[in-house]
């Protein structure tokens, strides 16, 4: 009985295989038929479309159709010739097949084709995989090899030798055959002299006779933490602003984070992760307007690849060049900033200078200068562009991760050249830098310009002081302060009243406003500050003053250094502006109103723009008539300072109270008072007058109880344990 079931089993298999195959044959004759035109155009009768008239027969069987393919494969085969194989190339199986004979089944019912990644799994191509994508491309190269991939069109289905599209690569001057996300990106490097065990090819392309230079201009970001001097690409063809991780890190510029796509010119596409939306402040390090970059995005390294650009090269050959850019040099690792056409006011051209068709353009953009173009430097015999391939990535990282910890603080900077604004600045205080006879210092404000011509500031001065004298009315206590205030710069000889022919020149006359601000740390010690931002006639006082050099030493290489020694000590200098005095002819740009007088200032305010540099270079160079005899002090002015706190440490206490010593006298000559001490060593505060030290340490000596914790420099330090606290309960 099971014997009959399934004979009738195996029968009913065979009825349905002759349907389909039936079914398949109608539908083949089917589409014979629709291209039969095209084949009835062969001059020999017996190659016509029509397999009955051709073979002769009414009713067309598959091994009909066997014979009629067979005599057009024939015909065909004079035209491309076949490729065969020899036994000795066909490789016998590795194993046995282990599958049992099934029945052939046709099936006719068109299915949709499911598309599965070889990586993932889902259901997308490789090549739109994004951990493909972000992938290395070495691991890339060894994902495809491992998975027997199309090296060309990345196919699991057969490998190049049998690949139909045999596609070459997209990348300019990449003639391979191999598809472009398998293209090995070639990096411009510096090779050092080090022993590298590596496997590695190196290819040099000798580019003597010409070089082609990118719009690379050094800018100045502005952030959180400062000025960041860096250089930026101005690339009109690409479509959105790309900046460096590193670069915003140092700059203190933060944003939202959101994964990017970055496509390029070869169909190439990176993706970024973790990518920043920022916005900033930027300008030239040759100009002076602050401008804006909207919606930039960062990424973990641009890897920009230019020549390498050397000033005095170029100068040498086109000396008309130096009228235009200043002496600095570019190279590719430099590079931070790539600008495009979503801030296109930047990078557009304004002027085009160009004195020989053959030599280089200089362009002048909103951000500055800069030289472009094709560019002939003769030959150099030590200028080549060297192609280095290894594989480096993970010792990379590691490395970069080891460097980014230990160089904390201490990290070389770039020697970056001083902007033309600058050089004049640094012109301006050494010309007129004096020390008086009174043993106070002089200097000169910091004119962009020699001819500028100051707007009517009165008008807003007038409506400024009103409004002061209003919440006067309003608040006693704060009237009380104020005037107290004035009255204590008068004193101190800050300010003085106008006298009628005082010499003052008619166009360097500004009113400035002025205000009371607190310190949250000093709730009940009020500071007046000039208003040096506000702006009559749509510019400001400081619209008309340099900013000078930045002469402060790195924040985290004064507090690294203060963790050296076993004996640290702090202090401030008292008043460190207003101990500058500045010269009679620039003094009418300091007037302010008060009480229906007009008052000049005779020193250096806190608002303006180039006070931080000019007070630091007088610090500086007051300290610098003592380098010789006294260098240690001299060295703990520059180096240990930072603004008007004066933070030092040492190994032994008799060292600490000579180089102390030394500093209150050279602070003294110039006429700064360095006071507030506060240090761990008890013969230190001993050894200083009272008047010199910190109220908390005027306690210490008295064997009064107090708080060991003193602020320097924004964090806590405990004299006791000589460590550093931080406070994380902030103030909303």
């Amino acid at each position: 009985m099971t014997q009959i079931r399934r004979q009738k089993l195996i029968q009913l298999k065979l009825d349905a295989a002759e349907q389909r195959a039936r079914l398949h044959l109608q539908l083949l004759e089917e589409k014979l038929a629709i291209e039969s035109q095209a084949l009835e155009e062969e001059e020999d009768p017996q190659l016509t479309c029509n397999p009955p008239a051709s073979l002769g027969v009414k009713t067309v069987t598959l091994s009909h159709i066997s014979e009629w393919l067979m005599t057009i494969a024939n015909a065909a085969s004079f035209i491309s010739p076949l490729t065969t194989k020899t036994p000795s190339d066909v490789k016998p199986p590795t194993r046995p097949d282990p599958r049992p004979w099934r029945p052939a089944v046709m099936a006719t019912t068109p299915t949709a084709v499911n598309l599965s990644c070889t990586l993932c799994g889902d259901a997308h191509d490789i090549q739109s995989c994004e951990r493909f994508i972000q992938m290395t491309t070495d691991d890339r190269w060894r994902f495809v090899t491992e998975k027997k991939l199309c090296f060309s069109c990345l196919s699991s289905r057969h490998q190049l030798r049998a690949c139909e599209k045999k596609t070459k690569c997209a990348v300019r001057d990449c003639m391979r055959v191999h598809h472009t996300l398998l293209h090995a990106v070639r990096r411009v490097m510096k090779i050092d002299n080090a022993v590298n065990h590596t496997d590695k090819t190196v290819n040099t392309l000798n580019s003597a006779d010409r070089h082609v230079f990118l719009k690379v201009v050094p800018v100045v970001v502005s952030g959180a933490k400062g000025d960041v001097l860096t250089y930026a690409l101005l690339d009109e063809g690409a479509a959105v602003t790309l900046v460096n991780s590193s670069l915003l890190e140092r700059a203190g510029i933060t944003g939202p984070t959101s994964s990017l796509r970055i496509r390029g010119a070869s169909g190439m596409t990176t993706i970024e992760p973790n990518s920043r939306l920022v916005s900033f402040n930027i300008r030239g390090v040759n100009v002076s307007n602050v401008y804006n970059v909207n919606s930039a995005r960062s990424v973990n390294n641009l890897n920009i690849c230019v020549d390498s650009f050397r000033y005095k090269k170029i100068v040498n050959k086109y000396p008309w060049v130096i009228d235009y850019v200043t002496d600095y040099d570019i190279r590719p690792d430099m590079i931070e900033l790539l600008i495009g056409q979503d801030n296109i006011d930047l990078i557009i051209t304004r002027q085009i200078i160009q004195r020989h068709k053959t030599g280089p353009i200089v362009s002048k953009t909103d951000l500055g200068y800069v030289v472009h173009g094709n560019v002939g430097l003769g030959s150099v015999p030590d200028d080549a562009t060297v192609l280095h391939s290894c594989r480096c990535d993970e010792l990379h990282e590691l490395v970069k991760q080891s460097f980014s910890t230990d160089s904390f603080g201490v990290k070389q900077t770039n020697d970056f050249p001083r902007s033309r604004e600058d050089q004049l600045a640094l012109s301006i205080m050494e010309r007129t830098t004096k020390l008086l006879p009174e043993g106070r210092w002089e200097t000169g404000l910091l004119w962009k310009s020699d001819d500028l011509q100051l707007p009517d500031s009165l008008p807003l001065a007038m409506s400024r002081l009103n409004g002061v004298q209003k919440k006067m009315v309003s608040f006693p206590e704060f009237a009380f302060q104020y005037r107290s205030k004035i009255e204590e710069n008068l004193d101190k000889g800050y300010i003085t009243k106008i006298q009628p022919g005082d010499p003052a020149t008619k166009t360097r006359i500004w009113y400035l406003p002025h205000f009371a601000v607190f310190n949250p740390n000093k709730p009940n010690k009020l500071r007046i500050v000039l208003d040096c931002a506000a702006k009559s006639g749509g510019k400001s006082f400081n619209d008309f003053l340099l900013r000078g050099p930045d002469f402060l030493t790195s924040l985290p290489a004064v507090l690294l250094k203060f963790r050296t020694g076993k004996f640290a000590v702090t202090a401030d200098i008292q008043e460190m502006f207003h101990r500058v005095l500045i010269r009679p002819e620039d003094r009418h740009a300091q007037r302010i109103l008060w009480d229906g007088e007009t008052y000049i200032m005779n020193v250096m305010t806190f608002g303006a723009v180039c006070s931080p540099s000019s007070a630091q270079f007088v610090k500086n160079i007051n300290a610098r008539r003592y380098e010789t005899t006294k260098p240690e002090a001299y060295k703990a002015i520059v180096d240990h300072h930072y603004v008007d706190d004066y933070i030092h440490s040492f190994d032994h206490e008799d060292d600490l109270i000579r180089v102390v010593d030394d500093v209150v006298h050279i602070h003294a000559s110039g006429g700064f008072n360095l006071r507030n001490f506060v240090s761990n060593s008890k013969r230190l505060l001993a050894h200083l007058p009272a008047e010199k030290l910190a109220p908390s340490c005027l306690k210490i000596l008295s064997d009064v109880k107090d708080d060991q914790v003193e602020r320097v420099l924004g964090v806590r330090w405990d004299r006791e344990t000589d460590e550093f606290l931080f406070h994380l309960k902030f103030p909303k």
